[in-house]
Protein backbone atom coordinates (compact mmCIF):
# COMPACT_ATOMS: atom_id res chain seq x y z
CA UNK A 1 0.00 0.00 0.00
CA UNK A 2 2.77 2.76 0.54
CA UNK A 3 4.71 2.33 -2.70
CA UNK A 4 1.19 2.33 -4.44
CA UNK A 5 0.33 5.97 -2.11
CA UNK A 6 4.04 6.77 -2.73
CA UNK A 7 3.78 6.47 -6.06
CA UNK A 8 0.64 8.38 -6.75
CA UNK A 9 1.08 11.17 -4.52
CA UNK A 10 4.91 11.47 -4.06
CA UNK A 11 6.24 13.49 -1.08
CA UNK A 12 2.53 14.77 -0.06
CA UNK A 13 2.39 10.90 1.28
CA UNK A 14 5.77 10.38 2.59
CA UNK A 15 5.38 13.70 4.44
CA UNK A 16 1.81 14.08 5.57
CA UNK A 17 0.08 10.97 4.85
CA UNK A 18 -1.62 8.85 7.45
CA UNK A 19 -2.96 5.13 6.74
CA UNK A 20 -5.01 2.76 8.70
CA UNK A 21 -5.32 -0.52 8.10
CA UNK A 22 -5.94 -4.28 9.05
CA UNK A 23 -5.11 -7.68 7.40
CA UNK A 24 -8.62 -9.69 7.07
CA UNK A 25 -7.19 -13.09 5.29
CA UNK A 26 -3.69 -15.18 5.51
CA UNK A 27 -0.80 -14.20 2.95
CA UNK A 28 1.77 -16.90 2.58
CA UNK A 29 4.72 -17.08 0.72
CA UNK A 30 4.72 -16.95 -3.12
CA UNK A 31 1.65 -15.16 -3.02
CA UNK A 32 1.12 -12.33 -5.02
CA UNK A 33 -0.70 -8.78 -3.87
CA UNK A 34 -1.80 -6.16 -5.35
CA UNK A 35 -2.76 -2.95 -3.78
CA UNK A 36 -5.58 -0.82 -4.84
CA UNK A 37 -6.81 2.54 -3.86
CA UNK A 38 -10.03 4.33 -4.68
CA UNK A 39 -10.88 8.68 -3.99
CA UNK A 40 -13.57 8.49 -1.32
CA UNK A 41 -13.82 12.29 -0.74
CA UNK A 42 -11.01 15.57 -1.73
CA UNK A 43 -10.79 18.55 0.50
CA UNK A 44 -9.11 21.17 1.40
CA UNK A 45 -6.94 21.58 4.42
CA UNK A 46 -3.97 23.99 5.65
CA UNK A 47 -4.56 25.18 1.70
CA UNK A 48 -3.40 21.58 0.38
CA UNK A 49 -5.65 19.56 -1.10
CA UNK A 50 -6.67 16.42 1.18
CA UNK A 51 -7.84 13.24 -0.32
CA UNK A 52 -9.15 10.48 1.73
CA UNK A 53 -9.10 6.74 0.05
CA UNK A 54 -10.36 3.47 0.52
CA UNK A 55 -7.40 1.34 0.25
CA UNK A 56 -6.75 -2.92 0.22
CA UNK A 57 -5.24 -5.23 -1.24
CA UNK A 58 -6.17 -8.58 -3.20
CA UNK A 59 -4.03 -12.16 -3.83
CA UNK A 60 -3.63 -13.46 -6.99
CA UNK A 61 -7.18 -15.23 -6.31
CA UNK A 62 -8.80 -11.63 -6.28
CA UNK A 63 -9.40 -12.61 -2.51
CA UNK A 64 -9.17 -9.71 0.04
CA UNK A 65 -6.35 -9.77 2.28
CA UNK A 66 -5.77 -6.16 3.77
CA UNK A 67 -8.86 -3.33 3.99
CA UNK A 68 -8.24 0.32 5.29
CA UNK A 69 -8.33 3.69 4.78
CA UNK A 70 -5.68 6.56 3.58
Amino acid sequence: LHRLLHVRFGDGWTSGGKIKARWVGSVFVGDVITAHATVEKISREDGRKRVALAVWCVNQSGTKVAVGEA
